[in-house]
């Protein structure tokens, strides 16, 4: 097996995972950025836009993008940041908390079922093995 093989299958992942997701939705008209981002919110509390933008490694302005459709479309809410006054802190609305249950049910579903017959011990060394290729990704070259 060549590297060039194992790039592909970790896109052809990515890929498929998206697909099943956005088939699973339905009518709610969600991108990948934008699913990504109602997760973050959905474990996460007191989040600015910089967080975001740093977690997923984003161009702000992408993230502003993405957050201004959100809150058009009556997913979050920016409200006063308790501790700094210069930002806006960003929540889920009860609405966007409503679809991200429906998305995180449809992760676990698709996590389950391309990860069925993996071992613990395997998916454990998968998930090393992920994370040692995004550190590396990471560091400047």
């Amino acid at each position: 097996m060549r590297k060039k093989d194992t790039f592909y299958y970790i896109y052809l992942s990515d890929a498929l995972i998206k697909k099943n997701v956005r088939s699973g939705i339905g009518d709610v008209k969600l991108t990948p950025g934008v699913i990504k981002i109602l997760d973050y919110l959905g474990h996460h509390e007191n989040v600015i836009q910089k967080d975001i933008s740093d977690r997923f490694r984003e161009e702000p302005a992408s993230i502003t993008s993405a957050l201004k459709y959100m809150e058009s479309r009556g997913l979050v809410r920016r409200e006063e940041h308790p501790k700094d006054n210069r930002a806006k802190s960003i929540s889920l609305t009860e609405e966007g908390e409503r679809v991200n249950e429906t998305v995180e049910g449809l992760y676990r579903g698709i996590e389950e079922k391309g990860l069925g017959d993996f071992t613990q011990e395997e998916i454990r060394t998968l998930n090393a093995f992920l994370a040692r290729i995004c550190k590396n990704l990471e560091e400047p070259s």
